[in-house]
């Protein structure tokens, strides 16, 4: 009987033991590194921008972050050290994170709406990544990648038989009178980068500076083509309907674009423009510019 107390006595100081160490171990775990912000890897992107491209990281300074679950909008800020995440709080919550590009604080802070207004005049690039993740103070990290909501159109300009300077002062693209299929401006929505157009406004995009306005003999790489975004088009529903506009060494020629023509979201379109002979007449029926879609891929 003697021996079997003394066993129960053993067992209970062990279990006595064990007791702290259990609770140590509890507090290990709900003591784990939290964040107040957001920590955010921002990944490489080409941007369009005044008929250049370039990285992305090394070019937008500021990129917002928008969140369904949040009454205001954060932002991201570059500086030497990364990207700084400001305007966001995190709790025990988790919330869902949609980056967009560019931000600006006074038209941006409040954006319970989901959506920005965009447009082709001032030829930003406009960019959005989707749905990025979950964050909360637990799980701060988020990936960021952007991605085009515009459509871009890229021009190679070809020489045959043109032999004057061949000086390039405009390139655009338009409505033929009466028509409404391309649009100027629209609404982007945040979590997908859809752009819903707004009724009437169908102005042209245009490009007036070019780094290099004069036009090369031979080209080395397509970074020398010019790149002329627009609001994205379903559908050209005739040709003709829509209309390229070049102006060369003072003259004006002109283009019909083909019937059936999308211009997607995130899509480049490399167009072939053919350069024949120098007279003044212009437009398909003198034959001295033809313009030759060469191939479509998706924006860097």
């Amino acid at each position: 009987m003697k021996q079997i107390l003394i066993l129960c006595l053993l067992f209970l100081s062990g279990m006595l033991f064990c007791l702290p160490s259990c609770r140590d171990n509890e507090e290990v775990e709900t003591s784990a590194p939290i964040a107040n912000t957001v920590v955010a890897d921002v990944k490489s992107a080409t941007m369009y921008y005044n008929g250049l491209t370039g990285d992305f990281r090394n070019i937008a300074d500021t990129i917002g972050l928008y969140s369904p679950e949040q009454s205001r909008t954060a932002y991201l800020t570059r500086d030497v050290s990364g990207w700084q995440a400001s305007g966001i709080a995190l709790g025990e919550k988790q919330i869902r994170l949609y980056g967009f590009y560019p931000y600006c604080n006074m038209e941006h802070k409040d954006l319970q709406e989901g959506y920005i207004d965009v447009e082709h005049f001032s030829q930003t690039d406009y960019m959005y990544s989707g749905f990025c993740g979950y964050v909360s103070r637990y799980s701060p990290k988020v990936s960021i990648t952007m991605k085009h909501a515009l459509s871009l159109l890229s021009f190679r300009f070809e020489r045959k038989g043109y032999d004057k300077p061949g000086i390039l002062e405009k390139i655009s693209v338009r409505n033929r009178e009466g028509k409404t299929v391309l649009y100027s401006k629209g609404q982007m929505v945040l979590e997908t980068g859809k752009i819903i157009p707004l009724a009437g406004y169908n102005d042209a995009a245009s490009l007036v500076q070019f780094p290099n306005p004069v036009i090369p003999n031979v080209y080395t790489n397509e970074a020398e083509y010019i790149h002329m975004l627009v609001l994205p088009v379903d559908n050209v529903p005739q040709e003709g309907d829509l209309l390229f506009e070049f102006v060369i060494d003072g003259q004006l020629f002109f283009w019909p674009v083909a019937q059936g023509t999308s211009w997607e979201k995130g899509i480049k379109h490399t167009y072939r423009v053919e350069m024949a002979g120098n007279k003044a007449k212009s437009g398909p029926d003198g034959n001295n510019i033809h313009v030759i879609l060469s191939g479509s891929k998706r924006m860097d």
